[in-house]
């Protein structure tokens, strides 16, 4: 669940959408209702992270809460398959064998999401890096050591 899903969904750009679309304010389609109900989920695991006075024992319950809030997350997906709604069914995973999508558009798919997946890459390859503690200096092999000149010495 992320800024990306909450946002659209409880904002007011995709309830005048709606309005102006389906002339109603509020669908009681699936998606939307699942997607809600996935967001209220989350919002409880965070609420229940915080109410712990031992932040070990909050962080333990809020994460028992996230594994069993995540079953959610295949009704969400198969909800415009097993219910009738107003999004269109899935593009790639359809059951059918042929993709409903025009060849130009199944490019440009496969390509935003191999960018978008390279990039993610990139970046945790980065942030581990980050993580990693530098490699201790070699030992330097016996006999060449550097001599320590006094200040001022070979002028």
């Amino acid at each position: 669940m992320s800024i990306s899903d909450t946002h659209p969904t409880t904002s007011g750009q995709v309830k005048h959408h709606a309005r102006v679309r389906h002339t109603t304010w509020w669908a009681w389609d699936p998606r939307i209702v699942s997607t809600v109900l996935m967001a209220l989920i989350y919002l409880g695991q965070l609420g229940l992270r915080a109410s712990s006075p031992d932040p070990e024992r909050g962080a333990r319950r809020a994460g028992v809460a996230g594994v069993l809030g995540f079953a959610i997350v295949p009704v969400v997906h198969f909800s415009v398959v097993w219910w009738r709604s107003l999004h269109q069914p899935a593009t790639l995973l359809a059951p059918d064998p042929s993709p409903p999508i025009d060849v130009f558009m199944l490019v440009a798919l496969l390509l935003c999401t191999a960018a978008t997946m390279t990039t993610a890459a990139w970046l945790l390859l980065r942030r581990l890096g980050t993580l990693r503690p530098p490699a201790p200096p070699a030992p330097r092999p016996a006999g060449t050591e550097r001599r320590r000149t006094p200040a001022g010495a070979g002028r």
